[in-house]
């Protein structure tokens, strides 16, 4: 597994290069899906975390607060980002070479002993291996937004974008379950398309679980293609705009339906 990771994470970081290396100078500076944050900005940010990983230091200077900004993490964030916005785009993408270069030889050096140590993440401590897979995730979707954002799709295919795939899927039972407080027997049907697939949660117990089989007649069934799944997990797009542009579609109780799909966004 631990190999997997590294070679998963290492996909990631070389699939965001590719479309970088491929923007002109105007598409550099066009908004993303996150909001305040243009194309560059979002590799100033993977260039920050990676270079914070691997020991360098810090940009100085107090976190910054901005309208988007939601917690301290963010506020870092902001920092990292502000530090780098002087620097050319050229500047960028070496650091980024040089960052997820080390950060790959790193990771590959690892001993089973160190994936299962814990170390500092995003979400707090946790073992290596936990902390990669967040970073596969957050490096997938800001390679995402850059290519949203240049209409460059890409990388939606592959034994990364079906990880994420699975890492956001699971986390669906806390949603229906918790967030979207569906009732005592009812259930709920996601149809994604490739590299997603068609999975069931039901409620029992007061809690949201995976169903072994296919219900006949869920409560709920939601059907879109996987990049709008992803994208609405990730907290990118919006439920009634995708909806109206044809790529999410819903039967079946619509007060449920609604609120799992106001809750659906489990990224920080």
């Amino acid at each position: 597994m631990s190999q997997e990771l590294a070679q998963l994470m290492e996909q990631a970081w070389s699939s965001m290069e590719e479309v970088c290396s491929q923007l002109t100078p105007e598409e550099w500076d066009l908004p993303t899906d996150c909001p305040g944050w243009s194309v560059r900005d979002q590799v100033a940010h993977i260039d920050a975390i990676e270079a914070r990983r691997l020991g360098r230091p810090a940009a100085p200077g107090n976190p910054i607060q901005a309208p988007h900004v939601r917690n301290d993490f963010g506020a870092r964030n902001e920092r990292d980002i502000e530090h780098r916005r002087g620097r050319t785009t050229d500047e960028l993408m070496d650091e980024y070479r040089d960052v997820t270069a080390e950060r790959a030889k790193f990771l590959y050096g690892l001993s089973e002993e160190e994936w299962a140590a814990e170390t500092d993440g995003v979400a707090g401590r946790a073992p290596m291996a936990e902390v990669i897979k967040i970073r596969i995730l957050d490096v997938f979707y800001h390679e995402q937004d850059i290519r949203v954002a240049t209409a460059r799709p890409g990388h939606m295919k592959g034994d990364v974008a079906r990880f994420v795939f699975e890492r956001m899927a699971a986390a669906m039972p806390f949603v229906v379950g918790k967030r979207a407080a569906t009732s005592e027997g009812q259930s709920v049907v996601f149809e994604v398309g490739s590299p997603g697939e068609t999975f069931a949660i039901g409620m029992s117990g007061g809690r949201g679980g995976p169903l072994p089989e296919m219900p006949k007649e869920p409560t709920v069934r939601l059907s879109m293609d996987c990049e709008t799944f992803l994208r609405l997990a990730g907290g990118r797009w919006a439920p009634k705009r995708i909806e109206a542009q044809g790529r999410l579609h819903i039967l079946g109780d619509r007060d449920l339906a609604d609120r799992i799909l106001a809750n659906m966004a489990i990224t920080p």
